[in-house]
């Protein structure tokens, strides 16, 4: 080894986070997840009332118009690049990315939302990864 150089390990992919929802009518509540209290920050334990727990993902229409994806996180993430995941993956293929999100701070939660098409939530068990 050359003098100032530190060996490391392996690189390895950003750990990341997942939980498994029940939706049934475009919502998942806490007692539609597994494991329960799940976290939005990879690599983070479920733990109960902690920064980052997920509270609801929700899915719905406004008047009508284009469809739009809600996360509740308890938490105070007032900007999307403030949000501890950069990326969230919806049984494997859809992709939100944090640029894209919307939040609104409320207490000690935040809402992210992003604008979608159809339902990327349909009614049945979805997995979704925070990364």
């Amino acid at each position: 080894m050359m003098p100032g150089i530190v060996a490391a390990g392996a690189i390895r992919p950003p750990v990341a986070t997942g939980v498994t929802i029940l939706a049934d009518g475009g919502f998942a509540y806490p007692e539609d997840f597994v494991p329960q209290y799940p976290s939005v920050i990879p690599g983070a334990s479920p733990a109960q009332n902690a920064a980052g727990e997920l509270l609801r993902v929700s899915w719905t229409t406004e008047g009508g118009g284009s469809g739009q994806l809600f996360l509740i996180v308890r938490g105070v993430y007032a900007t999307p690049a403030a949000l501890p995941f950069a990326q969230m993956v919806v049984d494997g293929t859809t992709v939100f990315l944090r640029s894209a999100a919307s939040v609104t701070v409320i207490g000690n939660e935040a809402t992210v939302r992003w604008a979608t098409g159809a339902s990327p939530i349909p009614d049945g068990t979805h997995k979704l990864v925070f990364q």
